[in-house]
């Protein structure tokens, strides 16, 4: 909890402290604490929220799924720019698929990160999203490859499994977990309507 400096009257007593309160979700909630001088008075005197109810669930997953997609776009066109032949038209790529599982991915790395940034370091948290983008990429793919539906194929990568995940794109996804906890869910849990 942190502290604002305290406004005093002209007796010399507090009567007003502003106080940022970081709770165990890692939501910041910003109030007052009004003090009339006396200590019991200040024991009685509840903190009065200044913020807002923070994002519902459907919210969240709507500013996850549509981050998510207009991240992949630019990171294939980039990406195919500079595998192939240097196509400057940069022709980003991506399925109508794609908002949904990043979506459900995200809101999982959401509730690993509540749950375990006060128990692990960033390094292990990280390790732990990268391993859930993984799982969460296989089993869309496989889901959606049952149905003749499934918009990639990482076969030609040397060490892909079945098709559907490949250990090349490991380095990136750790790096995008990281990116993503620092800022866009970190962000995201500090929205208010």
């Amino acid at each position: 909890m942190v502290a604002k400096k305290p406004q005093r009257n002209l007796s010399g007593h507090v009567s007003k402290v502003k106080l940022n309160v970081l709770d165990k979700s890692g939501v910041l909630w910003v109030g007052s604490l009004e003090h009339t001088g006396t200590f019991l008075s200040s024991l009685c005197t509840p903190l009065i929220m200044d913020s807002g109810e923070p994002l519902c669930l459907l919210y969240r997953f709507y500013i996850y799924a549509i981050h998510g997609y207009m991240c992949e776009i630019p990171f294939t066109a980039v990406f195919d720019f500079f595998a192939s032949d240097r196509d400057w038209r940069l022709r980003g790529v991506s399925s109508v698929w794609a908002p949904f599982i990043y979506g459900v991915a995200m809101l999982g790395v959401e509730y690993m990160y509540v749950l375990l940034r006060l128990q692990c370091g960033l390094l292990v948290r990280s390790i732990v999203y990268t391993l859930w983008c993984y799982l969460c990429e296989f089993s869309s793919g496989w889901i959606l490859r049952c149905f003749g539906a499934c918009p990639w194929d990482y076969s030609h990568y040397k060490y892909n499994y079945k098709g559907l995940v490949t250990l090349e794109y490991a380095p990136l996804w750790f790096i995008s977990c990281i990116l993503l906890e620092k800022f866009l869910i970190w962000h995201t849990l500090q929205l208010r309507l």
